[in-house]
């Protein structure tokens, strides 16, 4: 049972997470450290949590994810672990490095910038050169919505998603009801996604092998 993060991945999707970069990422007015959690919720049952920890480093910005997941339910037996840690610098990608178990299925990516490109190696596979604006599908910011090709958190494959602005509706996160501004996402990733005022994800939701899945704010 494969799918991508909050962008999400796996069951612990957003990775792609979902979700997505340039400037954003430095320029948006954090100081210090920042985490984020979110509840990983299939129906009305949370199976799982993700949580991003963004940190200034160098003049440089951190985000480390890790999203754990299980289901277990008649004949569905599922078990996701993922971590990764995205640098970026001048609003560029400066390198990715991801560890994914998706129910035993094992993978490593290892990247960094070179030049004008970014140089990734999915495993043991031989090297691959991505465009420079490559981005992992990791969708926890609001600025993530802007871009149209980016590549799947566990696995290196090419996205092409599309969002499209829907407007300004509330959303009920941590037990009250705020003002987000929501996104529909098509493409290899069909969700929606709404972003609260500081253009951080709220929420977002989908459809997996016909379960609602939801990713909520904590």
């Amino acid at each position: 049972m494969k799918a991508t993060s909050l962008g999400l991945a796996g069951f612990g999707l957003l990775n792609v997470a979902a979700a997505p970069f340039m400037l954003a990422r430095v320029a948006w007015g954090m100081e210090g450290d920042r985490t984020f959690r979110y509840a990983i919720i299939m129906e009305k049952d949370k199976i799982g949590e993700e949580t991003y920890h963004i940190s200034q480093q160098n003049g440089a910005t951190k985000v480390d994810v890790t999203t754990d997941s299980h289901v277990s339910m008649l004949f569905l037996s599922y078990t996701y672990h993922h971590t990764h840690s995205e640098i970026w610098r001048d609003g560029k990608l400066d390198s990715y490095v991801a560890d994914t178990n998706d129910d035993g299925e094992i993978h490593h990516i290892q990247a960094h910038r070179s030049g004008d490109a970014i140089l990734a190696q999915l495993d043991a596979k031989p090297e691959a050169r991505l465009s420079g604006d490559a981005a992992p599908f990791s969708i926890w910011h609001r600025d993530d919505m802007t871009r149209t090709s980016v590549f799947s958190i566990i696995d290196l494959d090419p996205m092409k998603v599309r969002a499209e602005d829907k407007g300004t509706e509330p959303v009920s996160v941590g037990g009250g009801t705020t003002p987000a501004e929501r996104f529909h996402m098509s493409g290899d990733e069909v969700r929606d996604l709404w972003y609260g005022s500081d253009g951080i994800l709220l929420k977002t939701a989908f459809k997996h092998i016909g379960y609602n899945i939801q990713f909520v704010k904590e």
